[in-house]
């Protein structure tokens, strides 16, 4: 972690074998870093560079351990969270920086993005049709679309999660 350049390294066990992609530099974004200095604050080990001493090996699965906080936080089921969260950034990166930042940052390539992760979301859809979504109330549903073309597309949540 760079807390004065904004930026972390992520490391990749699955992209490992790959010349060049073991790792990348990525920025700290705003709202991570809030996130990050609020849980350092209250964490004793705050030289510690994990953020959870608990889950550091790459081969734990975490999807029930993510479940079982969204649940006590009242978000329900969370279908592909892990899939939500990466495709929800991958976009806000792509939108504003382009494909081949978001390529760099987030850790596929442009093909990949366009096949599995780009949307077209419910703000598009309104700019496209000169609306303003602040003064609209949310759908029960996202309207997103998915240009997934491998049978991934399916919902990513059993609940709006906005």
């Amino acid at each position: 972690m760079n807390w004065a350049e904004n930026r972390f390294l992520v490391r990749s066990p699955k992209t490992e074998r790959h010349e060049g992609h073991q790792e990348r530099i990525v920025p700290l974004f705003p709202e991570l870093r809030t996130e990050l200095e609020r849980h350092f604050s209250l964490d004793k080990t705050k030289e510690n560079e994990f953020v959870s001493e608990h889950f550091q090996k790459t081969s734990w699965n975490l999807h029930n351990p993510f479940q079982t906080i969204a649940k006590r936080a009242g978000l329900g089921k969370i279908i592909r969270p892990f899939d939500n969260l990466r495709m929800s950034r991958s976009n806000e990166v792509a939108d504003r920086w382009g494909e081949v930042i978001e390529s760099l940052w987030i850790g596929h390539s442009i093909k990949v993005m366009r096949k599995h992760y780009k949307i077209v979301s419910d703000e598009m859809f309104a700019s496209a049709a000169g609306v303003n979504l602040d003064n609209q109330v949310s759908h029960a549903q996202s309207h997103a679309i998915s240009t997934d073309l491998d049978g991934l597309g399916q919902p990513l949540t059993d609940s709006f999660i906005g």
